[in-house]
């Protein structure tokens, strides 16, 4: 297989995932009371306001897979453009209008009042997405010194646990710290996990532990040195994609095409789920590398859909060839 770099992500989407696109027709708009015999997700929070499709609703067909390499909806990254989301309502519903609802289903049995899903259930996967995505850009970039405030190390028994918070969307320091205080994480690690945090907006979960009556997967521990970052945090990270992943894709052949061609696709089940899968193959090595956007104004990290890409967004290459624009006229 040839490097990462020299494949555009239309090469690498064909053949291996695609996804059910169910945006509705007319929109989606935030109300402040559920309505009455709407579907929402299994695990949503229910804390309004509630982000409902507008009604009437017409989707597409059930059984319609549209392939991710089409040029209208090709975004490798779109796992990190849902991640740089602030999380306000307008933010969300334009995402929703171009993307779907996260947890919308094709076999739902919709109740009388549609579906729904609340501010809070987006907020709470965003942070999920922000924690993961930071603590990844730690490991992508070798930056040890950075990750030291999320894994911490225990010496006896031999534990490593990670410690995520967040302020303001970006990972805190001082957060992990005040996790830190306020919970001793102790194997064996079958108990329930501790819950989220409201007030660092945090996660707190033993990676590995050697303690000898209930070890932890404690066979990870010869592979690292003791106040190592990357390979804990990227054990954590791989495992938490994994969780996101389980039960929430299938296999689908294909019907044959023209020239009798089968494609096998790997489908998610919900928008959420693909944007884990666009997040696996990013922790795979099967996309393009992460670039930073040239626009001066921007500089967010993204993934290129080709090699020529150096603008996250069109907007941005936009901006920046106007901006060179005037620069040039003004000598």
């Amino acid at each position: 297989m040839a490097k990462s770099e020299e494949i555009a992500f239309k090469g690498i989407a064909q053949a291996m995932f695609a996804r059910s696109l169910y945006v509705a027709k007319d929109g989606y708009a935030w109300v402040a009371k559920r309505p009455e015999e709407s579907t929402i997700p299994d695990t949503d929070p229910g804390e309004g306001p509630w982000l409902r499709e507008r009604l009437p609703t017409f989707m597409p067909p059930e059984n319609a897979i549209r392939d991710p390499s089409s040029r209208d909806r090709q975004n490798p990254g779109l796992h990190r453009l849902f991640a740089s989301l602030d999380g306000n309502e307008t933010g969300i519903r334009a995402f929703a209008k171009k993307w779907g609802q996260l947890g919308r289903k094709s076999d739902l049995e919709l109740g009388a009042g549609g579906y729904a899903e609340s501010l809070s259930y987006w907020r709470r996967e965003l942070d999920h997405m922000k924690r993961l995505i930071a603590l990844w850009e730690l490991v992508r970039t070798r930056n040890e010194e950075a990750l030291s405030p999320y894994v911490r190390w225990t010496p006896q028994p031999r534990q490593v646990s990670i410690y995520l918070a967040l302020r303001e969307g970006k990972l805190d320091p001082d957060g992990a710290q005040a996790l830190v205080n306020s919970l001793q994480l102790v194997c064996p690690s079958d108990q329930p996990r501790p819950p989220l945090l409201a007030r660092w907006r945090g996660i707190a979960e033993i990676v590995a532990c050697g303690v000898e009556e209930h070890p932890y997967d404690a066979n990870l521990l010869a592979d690292w040195t003791d106040g190592e970052g990357r390979g804990p945090a990227r054990s954590f990270l791989h495992a938490e994609v994994n969780r996101q992943l389980k039960g929430h894709v299938d296999p689908v052949i294909t019907l044959p095409d023209k020239e009798g061609a089968v494609g096998l696709w790997f489908v998610p089940d919900t928008l959420l789920a693909s944007l884990y899968v666009f997040f696996a193959l990013e922790l795979g090595g099967q996309l393009l590398e992460p670039r930073e956007c040239l626009a001066e104004d921007c500089r967010k990290v993204f993934v290129p859909a080709s090699t020529k890409q150096r603008y996250c967004t069109s907007m941005c290459r936009v901006r920046a060839d106007a901006h060179r624009r005037r620069q040039k006229m003004q000598g």
